[in-house]
């Protein structure tokens, strides 16, 4: 436990060195953006938020069905090029197969997107697509094992869009909370 608290007070005091810095948190346990940047969450379907940093998404919450969402207004910070996504979720395997998302940047009319969350293997799972006058689109899958249903994991995506290939513009890192099983990369 000692090496782990020195881990993450390293990384603390790194990250306050670099210039990168939260553009949104949100806990869940209302829709509120709890960094103070005022990124608030509207709820836009069925999505339920709940007391003790929980949310709840009925209805399938597959990236198709286009129901259980939650979303922020745009803003420039979400075009950066190179940023961290990451989240703490309880696994629910899809009853049916196809990409589940945990967090997106979509627009509706073009312009760089991008999608985190699992394939229909379980495996976490990012979809790119830049903003080129011809879009292309990118979907890198990670190696890791298949997510386990009833599971708690920490996921987070290093996104670095300038990178020269697909491959290279993703580091993957998963941790098995329930399981206490060490960061994977």
């Amino acid at each position: 436990m000692k090496k782990t608290l020195i881990l993450l007070a390293t990384a603390s005091l790194l990250g306050s060195l670099s210039h990168a810095g939260t553009v949104a948190h949100w806990q869940f346990n209302d829709l509120t953006d709890s960094s103070g940047n005022g990124y608030n969450l509207t709820n836009t379907n069925s999505s339920t938020s709940l007391s003790g940093g929980q949310a709840i998404f009925t209805g399938g919450g597959s990236s198709t069905a286009g129901n259980d969402l939650m979303s922020a207004a745009d803003n420039p910070a979400w075009d950066d090029t190179s940023f961290t996504v990451e989240a703490i979720f309880t696994f629910t395997a899809p009853s049916t197969a196809g990409i589940s998302t945990l967090a997106a940047h979509l627009s509706n009319g073009g312009g760089r997107q991008w999608l985190l969350g699992t394939s229909d293997t379980n495996t976490p799972y990012v979809i790119l697509r830049n903003n080129a006058s011809t879009p292309v689109e990118s979907s890198i899958g990670s190696t890791f094992a298949a997510l386990v249903s009833g599971n708690t994991y920490y996921f987070a995506a290093a996104i670095d869009l300038t990178a020269a290939t697909p491959a290279d513009r993703i580091t993957f890192y998963l941790r098995d909370i329930t399981n206490d099983g060490p960061f994977q990369s």
